[in-house]
Order: C-alpha cells, then sequence, then structure tokens
C-alpha cells in the first residue's frame, strides 16, 4: 500500500495496515485455504439471498 498515503486513510485502517505490515515482517501468516473458505460461504449466501429477492423475469 505504499502508493496510498497513510493521511488518506481513516486511522483504523492506517493501523490496521500498520499492524499487518509488522506481522508480515515478522513472518506471522495464516492458512489461506480457511480464509477463502469464509469468503466462498460469504458468496454462496450473498447470492442466495438475492435470488430469494429478486422476482423472476418474464420471458
Amino acid at each position: 500500500m505504499d502508493d496510498v498515503p497513510n493521511t488518506l486513510l481513516p486511522s483504523w485502517m492506517a493501523d490496521s495496515l500498520a499492524r499487518s505490515e509488522a506481522q508480515i515482517a515478522a513472518g506471522e501468516t495464516v492458512p489461506l485455504e480457511p480464509v477463502l473458505n469464509r469468503i466462498r460461504a460469504s458468496i454462496e449466501r450473498m447470492q442466495a439471498n438475492k435470488a430469494a429477492v429478486t422476482p423472476a423475469r418474464k420471458a
């Protein structure tokens, strides 16, 4: 995120970014698959909600 000056970010986001960069520099990581699974589940819920509220189109 070197291309975005921290002055343009909300303080909570700048703090989170600084914390993340420190964790990366320290070699702290998390497995990617659980994160991807949560994202996939979220997408499925959003699609199901959209399908439930979107009326069927007439041909």
